[in-house]
């Protein structure tokens, strides 16, 4: 059974995700969370390979 989404490795999603305005506030364990200040939005990316 296969997704309906692309698996994509997390340097690529947090590419995007700096272009759009995310910034890295804070990691705990294979998780970071990415924030973006103007929106307020907060995006949590594991790290896992």
């Amino acid at each position: 059974m296969s997704s309906k989404y692309p698996v994509l490795p997390p340097n690529k999603i947090i590419k995007a995700m700096i272009n759009f305005g995310f910034e890295k506030y804070s990691q705990r364990g294979s998780h970071a969370k990415y924030i973006n200040f103007k929106t307020g939005k907060i995006f949590i990316i594991p790290m896992h390979s």
